[in-house]
């Protein structure tokens, strides 16, 4: 049953894993840029309600698509494979004599990933996202030979969405434009 743009629910039958329990699998598949990422909701003992009331509170998150801030990032920690959470974050807009403007600070969630300008204010120009790379290695217990690191682009077409993701490591770093 498609609710809207490439989010599909579909329930498998039942199957016996043993004799004393069942299990019933509700998925999710998101299709993101040609990669299905796919969430499942195991139920033991038939409870069935419980399973469904989470899958339609994921399912909402994935509905309000169109709350999606213009810009984004996702900083991964190449160094250990994992999201790199918790990490400040500044934006920040280039004025006509090439200083820069604060717009909005923000940090990075459990899965690496933030977004700047939900309220609007997107328009074209030179901005700067500042990560502060430090604070996160302090978290990791760990020192890092970049302090911080800036990342400068351009907005061209303030209607399209921009997102800058971050591969980070002790010593060295790499950015590009993501989809």
């Amino acid at each position: 049953m498609s609710l809207c743009g490439g989010v599909c629910i579909s329930e498998k039958a039942d199957h016996n894993m043993d004799d004393t329990c069942s299990e019933k699998e509700t998925i999710v598949r998101l299709r993101d840029a040609g990669t299905d990422n796919i969430a499942t909701d195991k139920n033991r003992n038939g409870d069935v309600g419980v399973g469904k009331d989470r899958m339609k509170t994921f399912v909402k998150h994935l509905t309000m698509a169109s709350a999606v801030p213009p810009l984004t990032t996702h900083i991964l920690d190449t160094a250990t494979g994992v999201p790199a959470a918790n990490v400040p974050m500044v934006l920040s807009r280039q004025k006509s004599d090439g200083q820069f403007d604060e717009l909005e600070r923000g940090s990075t969630n459990n899965d690496g990933r933030g977004g700047f300008l939900k309220g609007g204010n997107w328009q074209p120009g030179v901005y700067k996202l500042y990560f502060n790379t430090d604070a996160y290695f302090k978290q990791q217990n760990t020192t890092g030979f970049y302090p911080y690191v800036e990342v400068v682009f351009r907005i061209v077409d303030p209607n399209q969405h921009y997102h800058v993701p971050l591969l980070l490591a002790p010593y060295g770093y790499s950015t590009y434009r993501g989809s």
